[in-house]
């Protein structure tokens, strides 16, 4: 069974707006960021309760054409927290 989900991750293209939808309509906040090596951002994560977090990732592209591309706008993956056998 699974008990919860340690985050979700969302490819976004324009990541000031989508920061500021999440912190501003959704009451989430910003927590930290991920840097290269370079110190580009590559992820911005909102928190939305302990442990818990949506990961914005730069790089989304709009192509509606496209069935599946890994830096279309959109989900990009979840994680879950542990199993539980009962």
């Amino acid at each position: 069974m699974i008990t919860g989900i340690a985050h979700s991750a969302l490819t976004v293209c324009d990541m000031e707006a989508s920061v500021r939808f999440y912190r501003d309509v959704a009451g989430l906040t910003k927590a930290f960021e991920l840097y290269s090596d370079k110190g580009e951002s590559l992820i911005v994560y909102m928190k939305v309760s302990d442990g818990k977090f949506l990961e914005l990732f730069y790089g989304g592209v709009k192509d509606p054409d496209a069935r599946y591309a890994g830096d279309l706008i959109g989900y990009h993956h979840k994680n879950s927290v542990s199993h539980k056998n009962t």
